[in-house]
Protein backbone atom coordinates (compact mmCIF):
# COMPACT_ATOMS: atom_id res chain seq x y z
CA UNK A 1 0.00 0.00 0.00
CA UNK A 2 3.22 2.61 1.05
CA UNK A 3 4.43 2.00 -2.92
CA UNK A 4 0.84 2.73 -4.22
CA UNK A 5 0.50 6.12 -2.28
CA UNK A 6 4.08 6.83 -3.04
CA UNK A 7 2.82 6.70 -7.14
CA UNK A 8 -0.47 8.92 -6.36
CA UNK A 9 -2.72 6.14 -5.57
CA UNK A 10 -4.61 6.33 -2.54
CA UNK A 11 -6.52 4.53 -0.79
CA UNK A 12 -10.20 6.12 0.51
CA UNK A 13 -11.90 3.50 2.10
CA UNK A 14 -13.67 0.53 2.36
CA UNK A 15 -16.66 0.24 4.93
CA UNK A 16 -19.92 2.36 4.37
CA UNK A 17 -22.48 3.35 6.85
CA UNK A 18 -25.81 3.64 7.83
CA UNK A 19 -28.00 6.76 9.20
CA UNK A 20 -26.96 6.84 12.72
CA UNK A 21 -26.36 9.22 15.12
CA UNK A 22 -22.74 8.05 15.86
CA UNK A 23 -21.67 6.13 12.99
CA UNK A 24 -19.08 2.88 13.06
CA UNK A 25 -17.81 0.21 11.51
CA UNK A 26 -19.54 -2.89 12.01
CA UNK A 27 -17.16 -5.74 13.25
CA UNK A 28 -16.99 -6.98 9.75
CA UNK A 29 -15.89 -3.58 8.23
CA UNK A 30 -13.32 -3.98 11.66
CA UNK A 31 -11.95 -7.26 10.16
CA UNK A 32 -11.82 -6.23 6.88
CA UNK A 33 -9.74 -3.63 7.81
CA UNK A 34 -7.52 -5.48 9.49
CA UNK A 35 -6.70 -7.68 6.53
CA UNK A 36 -5.79 -5.04 4.32
CA UNK A 37 -3.47 -3.44 6.95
Amino acid sequence: MDALFKDNLHYVGDWHTHPEKKPTPSKSDRIKMLEIF
